[in-house]
């Protein structure tokens, strides 16, 4: 059994399935992701609110560790998190993980999910209780004893948070833990790119984003031994060299697809070669593109 060990922020997911037209209004690339202020969100929750078609506890770390937990993996997730309704229904929806969080005075924080009739999602989020991001959030003893340590961009955009990248960093290379990171957006290597260089300066085993995210970081930084995992949305994805096939569908959302293909990829590499493993991860992401939400419940 894979013992994986996560970090990141701890969301509340809003879908609107909203035009491309009501898109462009928002200012927010489609696709793309954008961090939000509370009176912004606000404003969404209200000009949308009649376009509202789900309401589920998300974050890209989180939705990974669930759904790797679905494939017998044992998962443990450290976050801030507001103490009010949105973040007890977050930590119940995370219970068969192993929880280290910290209470902050901030409300728990709101992912605003876009969704436009193709199944693309767009993101905006209100961070909120998650920029008390710290390293304080962390149980370095099952760090230690953990297979895999995951985490993604997100979390280094605070330096609380890049804090937390770092100590976590080097508790996984002194103990052999391999890292896996995650590009989370491609915009967000330009604007990262001194901590993202840091990241490579450490030994990191596996990284993984879309096909996008993954040659913009390669023209910005030079990848060693790195084990590549990349997503080519209904195309299927890869490891390095090897890639597989999605099946074809209609997709419903594609919020959450890649959280779960890392997760369950992550939880199967141990048993199974890495063809199996990608194919299993990608079938799976696959089932999460005909549901709302970023999870599934129950799945197996």
């Amino acid at each position: 059994m894979m013992n994986i060990y996560g970090f990141g922020n701890a969301l509340i997911d809003v879908e609107f399935l909203i035009t491309d037209e009501e898109l462009k209004e928002t200012g927010i690339p489609k696709g793309g992701m954008k961090n939000i202020s509370s009176e912004k969100k606000d404003h969404f929750l209200s000009r949308f609110k009649e376009k509202e078609i789900s309401r589920t506890s998300g974050g890209s770390i989180a939705n990974s560790l669930c759904a790797a937990a679905s494939q017998g993996a044992s998962g443990t997730f450290s976050c801030s998190i507001g103490n009010d309704k949105y973040g007890k229904e977050f930590l119940d929806s995370i219970s068969d993980l192993e929880i280290f969080n910290k209470f902050s005075s901030k409300p728990t924080g709101v992912c605003i999910v876009f969704i436009t009739p193709d199944g693309e999602r767009t993101m905006a989020s209100s961070l909120d209780a998650n920029l008390d991001l710290s390293p304080e959030c962390l149980s370095k003893d099952v760090l230690k004893s953990s297979d895999v340590l995951i985490f993604d961009t997100f979390s280094i955009e605070t330096e609380n948070g890049f804090n937390t990248v770092k100590e976590s960093i080097e508790i996984a290379n002194i103990n052999n833990v391999d890292v896996c990171y995650g590009i989370s957006d491609k915009s967000l290597i330009a604007l990262s790119y001194e901590k993202i260089s840091w990241i490579f300066s450490k030994n990191i085993s596996y990284v993984y984003g879309n096909q996008d995210e993954i040659n913009e970081l390669r023209n910005a930084i030079t990848l060693k031994d790195e084990i590549v995992i990349t997503t080519f949305g209904d195309e299927g994805a890869s490891v390095d060299d090897l890639k597989v096939s999605a099946k074809s569908i209609t997709p419903i959302s594609t919020n959450g697809a890649g959280d779960a293909l890392i997760g369950v990829f992550m939880a199967l590499k141990g048993k199974l070669d890495d063809k199996e493993a990608l194919q299993r991860a990608v079938d799976y992401a696959t089932e999460v593109c005909k549901i709302t939400g970023p999870r599934i419940k129950n799945a197996t």
